[in-house]
């Protein structure tokens, strides 16, 4: 199960304590037999990982706006909202999501998500919660920057 905690914090960047929005991703449960089980529809030869476990690279992936701040990234969130559909949908096998520091590689038996320059450094989470994670992130978007705005969501690995 991965639980997934969307908030507004205050920054600690360039605009000190303007409210930004941040995800905190968790997976509960025995991550590395999980990966194990999905990582073949990835790589052709299985990687050696310089860290097994689950690093939330989700979160990462989700407030990687490029440089353009997060009200301008929307339509890319929601780019990649439909490019999740067309896989869920059978309408494309493999659709590539990401901002400039981490990538998606989106298909039916998982997403996996790796750090542009180094993809021996990746997480793999199914595509339900993927897809949960990212329509709430949209939704969590058009929420008003509140400190007190926590939105919490779970779901079920398959």
């Amino acid at each position: 199960m991965m639980k997934i905690e969307l908030k507004w914090e205050k920054s600690n960047r360039w605009e000190k304590f303007k409210l930004e929005p941040r995800c905190h991703s968790y997976f509960m449960g025995d991550y590395i037999n999980y990966s194990n089980e999905r990582i073949k529809y990835f790589f052709d030869e299985i990687p050696i990982q310089k860290n097994s476990d689950y690093k939330g690279y989700l979160d990462a992936l989700l407030i990687d706006d490029g440089g353009m701040g997060w009200k301008r990234s929307i339509s890319w969130v929601e780019k990649g909202i439909e490019m999740i559909e067309k896989v869920l949908k059978n309408v494309s096998n493999e659709e590539g999501w990401g901002g400039k520091g981490f990538l998606a590689e989106i298909k039916k038996e998982g997403v996996l998500i790796y750090f542009i320059t180094d993809d021996s450094y990746f997480d793999i989470i199914s595509l339900k919660c993927f897809y949960k994670a990212m329509v709430s992130w949209r939704k969590f978007l058009d929420t008003e920057p509140n400190e007190n705005t926590i939105m919490e969501i779970e779901c079920e690995e398959e």
